[in-house]
């Protein structure tokens, strides 16, 4: 029978109200009342709609969801990276070697280095620590890195060394060298939506356990894998370094076992795939398609979510193509094309990259970096689905207006099934 494809719309944060919250922008302004339209737009008209923030749904329920479609699917890892790891830069290894064969307890924070990451906090409570037998390392990269790294000298912190980012199949080489991981989240409102950092299953897979300063519920906190911090007292957060320092080795290890079992048994991308396609018809040789604008790779960078997902269904047996952005400010390598919609193909994933407009921070050049990526889409929609002719259309990004663009493709496109299952709960 004929029959449109499945539309499933992802939400990894809250458009519009990250701007509105965040950013302070007024609910009356364009570019807000134009996200929230399209928010709107992507509740009511998707199939299904995919979250990785745990308790967004109540929201997402008053801007016309339906609570059948809603899903939670968090952030994970993937095995194939933590079973055969890259080697770390010879400069991360020597130093964090020196630190070990001076008997320090290392506490490490890594990822990005932006004002979301709290690092100044993580600075002020480092600061406050009086222990020489513990040592501080930050390993990363952003646009507070230079900044970080000019404080540590003006103040004299001396228990605190930066070092560049690494790619990510380093990070368990990297993580076992810590005796303890830091994470911090910026107290906003936003956070009673949920978090969904990345980092927070590599964190927990490492078996090291972890202070996590935060005030929101979450997976360290529901597993046991650490210690929460709900504090805006630098003192308090020194404290805990303090305590997780002199704590009984045996407790540390069982706190990182924790947090290592819940991912391997729960939060690997094998088993989030899995889940996923309980919302995918029943059909064999099954067409994908991932709308994503800042969809990156192992190579490339950041996002990496639609890339892990869209491997495990490759290895089902699944086709799948992303459509993505030429540009992103998240990833450390991007492609060069010359032309809109040039394919490349990654770990049999066919990407097809849409020229748009490099840009810095959050300014006017990203919303028209934003602007490139939905009009050719769009406009090329049709195209899309009579080339492409995808059984399933998965729709999301940072912002929402990737929604107009499914809801077109999904529009001009009709599929053949044999039988239709899907799921009622």
């Amino acid at each position: 029978m004929k029959e449109r494809p499945i539309l499933i719309h992802e939400v990894r944060d809250m458009w519009p109200e990250t701007l509105v919250v965040g950013y302070g922008m007024k609910r009356y302004n364009p570019f807000v009342w134009l996200l929230q339209r399209a928010e709107n737009s992507a509740y009511r008209r998707s199939d299904y709609v995919v979250s990785t923030l745990e308790y967004a749904k109540e929201h997402m329920l008053k801007h016309g969801l339906k609570e059948k479609k809603y899903r939670y699917l968090t952030n994970g890892v993937t095995l194939q990276d933590w079973e055969n790891p890259l080697e770390l830069p010879k400069m991360h290894k020597d130093a964090l070697q020196k630190i070990k064969e001076q008997g320090k307890f290392l506490i490490g924070y890594f990822g990005g280095m932006t004002p979301l990451d709290t690092l100044d906090f993580y600075l002020d409570a480092i600061k406050k620590v009086n222990c020489d037998s513990i040592q501080f390392v930050l390993v990363g990269d952003g646009r507070e890195r230079e900044r970080l790294e000019q404080r540590i000298r003006s103040e004299k912190i001396r228990n605190c060394l930066i070092l560049p980012r690494i790619e990510k199949k380093a990070i368990p080489n990297l993580l076992k060298w810590f005796d303890c991981i830091y994470m911090g989240t910026e107290y906003t409102e936003l956070n009673k939506y949920g978090i969904s950092l990345t980092k927070m299953t590599d964190a927990m897979i490492s078996g090291v356990p972890i202070i996590f300063r935060t005030n929101i519920d979450n997976l360290v906190s529901q597993n046991n894998a650490g210690i929460i911090v709900d504090t805006k007292n630098p003192q308090k957060l020194a404290d805990k370094f303090i305590e997780i320092y002199e704590m009984d080795a045996d407790e540390r290890r069982k706190m990182g076992l924790n947090g290592h079992n819940a991912v391997v048994n729960n939060y690997t991308y094998e088993k989030i795939a899995e889940n996923y396609t309980k919302l995918f018809p029943a059909k064999e040789n099954l067409h994908i398609l991932m709308i994503q604008h800042y969809a990156g790779s192992n190579s490339m960078g950041m996002v990496f979510r639609p890339y892990y997902l869209a491997r495990e269904w490759v290895k089902r047996g699944y086709k799948v193509d992303i459509i993505a952005a030429s540009y992103s400010h998240l990833r450390v390598k991007n492609p060069e094309i010359e032309k809109s919609f040039k394919k490349q193909e990654i770990d049999g994933i066919v990407y097809h990259w849409v020229k748009t407009r490099t840009y810095e921070g959050n300014g006017i050049k990203r919303a028209f970096s934003i602007f490139d990526f939905v009009g050719q889409t769009l406009v090329h929609a049709s195209e899309i689905a009579k080339t492409l002719q995808p059984d399933v259309i998965i729709a999301g990004s940072t912002y929402m207006l990737d929604t107009y663009i499914g809801q077109k493709i999904r529009r001009k496109t009709t599929v053949s099934y044999t039988h239709l299952t899907l799921p009622t709960t």
